[in-house]
Parts: C-alpha cells; sequence; structure tokens
C-alpha cells in the first residue's frame, strides 16, 4: 500500500483563550471581554455525521417516519431533533448550536 506524505495546512485561527492570553500580557483589562462561540454550519454538522458514519436522513429514519422530518435543526429551535444529531456526535446540543441554549 502506497502512502503520501500529508501536509499540514496553516492555520491562522487562534483559540479564544490564546487571544486572551495575548491580551492580558499586553496589559489590557480583558474583564469585560467575552467570547461567544458560533453555531455550527449546516455543512459542518452533516460531515461531523458522515464521518461518526451516519447521515441526516439515517437518523431521520430511525427516530421519525419521514427521512427529512430531522433537517428541521437547520430551520430554528427543535430540541428533540436537537439531542438525536448531538447525541449521534457523542456532544450535548448546546456544544452544536449554543446561540440557542445561551
Amino acid at each position: 500500500m502506497c502512502s503520501f506524505p500529508t501536509k499540514k495546512k496553516a492555520s491562522n485561527e487562534q483559540r479564544p483563550s490564546d487571544i486572551l492570553k495575548f491580551l492580558q500580557d499586553a496589559g489590557v483589562d480583558t474583564t469585560s471581554i467575552t467570547i461567544t462561540k458560533k453555531d455550527w454550519d449546516r455543512n459542518d454538522v452533516v460531515y461531523a455525521l458522515r464521518k461518526a458514519g451516519t447521515n441526516m436522513a439515517a437518523l431521520s429514519k430511525k427516530h421519525y417516519d419521514n427521512r427529512s422530518t430531522l433537517n428541521n435543526v437547520f430551520r430554528g429551535h427543535y430540541p428533540r431533533g436537537e439531542q438525536i444529531v448531538a447525541k449521534a456526535l457523542g456532544l450535548e446540543p448546546k456544544d452544536i448550536w449554543p446561540s440557542r441554549y445561551s
């Protein structure tokens, strides 16, 4: 089997904790700074489910009669559906959709 070396992509993204530490080291008062997490994009959720070995249609068929019912999680707050998706990913719904649980 042939394997090709993979190149790591350079990332300009920094973790929020790194940014806070940088600001604190620079003498900035960070007590009034709040860091908010963004909701996952629809494509991120779909990709994570595929990586976990399932997809939206399969989860929807397993828990509902219709294969598209679970897509309602992308239209707005839908606690039961959010719980199903999060459980399939080994997460809590608030980790995927923090704006809905704040």
